[in-house]
């Protein structure tokens, strides 16, 4: 008896998890579809500015993305600019707020954040893959 009840959970397990994958890349095909996914893919840089206000002062920032997973981000405060930037393999940052105007080669966790910001088309597209 419990190997039927095993066995019959398992493949009820099973028919959940495909009919809940086949919903998520229902929705996710839907998605880029709206916003033209396959077109954005053809997009071998784009460049933004804005600004990020903080505590009453404004920091004007901009970034800069290209293919494949190369990120620059640039942004300057009370006069001193700083600098982010990730090759895909490699990052390295200038940050005079901590002492140094001389590139710093970054640590594991920032260059996983980097990675992750360099992702032009986000972590969903080709998710399967």
């Amino acid at each position: 008896m419990k190997k039927l009840t095993a066995i019959y959970l398992s493949i009820i397990s099973l028919l959940f998890v495909n009919a809940t994958q086949a919903q998520l890349q229902d929705i996710l095909e839907e998605h880029f579809d709206a916003v033209g996914q396959k077109k954005l893919n053809k997009t071998e840089s784009m460049y933004t500015t804005g600004k990020i206000v903080q505590m009453g002062f404004e920091i004007p920032m901009s970034l800069t993305l290209a293919r494949p997973n190369k990120v620059r981000m640039e942004g300057t405060f009370q006069g001193q600019t700083f600098v982010q930037v990730y090759n895909g393999t490699e990052g390295w940052s200038i940050n005079p707020f901590a002492g140094s105007l001389d590139p710093q080669p970054m640590g594991a966790d920032e260059l996983i954040s980097m990675k992750t910001q360099a992702d032009m088309d986000g972590m969903l597209w080709d998710w399967e893959i």
